[in-house]
């Protein structure tokens, strides 16, 4: 098994010092990786291996959040926008509700007026009828004096009479 440095880890990997160090000591204290007499940690090929497969998965985690972040922020913007949406529906239904009410009202105000026109109507003709029947009368009446005037036709025996 071969010895490892950090340095050959850092230029492997492509991060730094530090990212190294900081995942070292995670996986000591997980027991993956041991210290010698020393207390120099020991680097072989186990604990390479253990190392690039926790960088990945933390990083492939870390994208993972970030993009879970970014998708929740993308959710949160598209829910506001929604939101908005939504009120200026709302808002667009109650002023077309209250458009409905408005003609529903002059609907009812045009009936009413159509039957108070048909009640005048239905008065306009009794009057006209009535006024008919007056003409009828009065022609009538003007006729019977007319008559009444005209002189008697006496008969030859009422002649005799007088």
């Amino acid at each position: 098994m071969k010895e490892h440095t950090i340095k050959e880890l850092t230029s492997k990997m492509h991060i730094t010092r530090g990212r190294v160090y900081q995942i070292i000591q995670q996986l000591y204290k997980q027991g993956k990786i041991n210290k010698d007499a020393d207390g120099h940690y020991i680097l072989n090929d186990d604990a390479v291996k253990h190392i690039t497969g926790f960088y990945k998965s933390n990083r492939l985690a870390g994208k993972t959040a970030d993009s879970l972040h970014k998708r929740i922020a993308d959710l949160t913007e598209e829910n506001r926008s929604l939101h908005v949406k939504l009120n200026t529906q709302a808002e667009i239904l109650k002023a077309k509700e209250e458009t409905i009410q408005a003609l529903k009202n002059q609907v009812k105000n045009l009936e009413s007026s159509a039957d108070a026109l048909k009640e005048n109507t239905d008065v306009i003709q009794k009057a006209l009828q009535a006024l008919d029947q007056q003409q009828k009368l009065n022609l009538l009446d003007k006729a019977k004096p007319e008559m009444e005037e005209k002189p008697k036709k006496y008969s030859w025996f009422s002649k005799l009479k007088m």
